[in-house]
């Protein structure tokens, strides 16, 4: 993983208006050179599922619907 540009940041916010949540994090991490086994998700509804089978971990909220 290449760490230069990335000391310090250890979050980010990610909405997509075209696409998905899991096309905007693959997106961003081959952009930033991360490898998406590196990459964490946290979600709490159905629209976060595509970036749950793209992150290389993914964690739901309690408060997550079951369907």
């Amino acid at each position: 993983m290449r760490r230069g540009s990335h000391v310090g940041l250890w979050a980010m916010i990610v909405r997509s208006s075209v696409g998905t949540k899991g096309t905007a994090l693959a997106w961003i991490a081959q952009h930033e050179g991360i490898a998406l086994a590196d990459t964490v998700c946290v979600g709490d509804w159905i629209n976060d599922v595509p970036m749950f089978e793209v992150a290389g971990r993914s964690f739901v909220m309690g408060q997550a619907p079951t369907r």
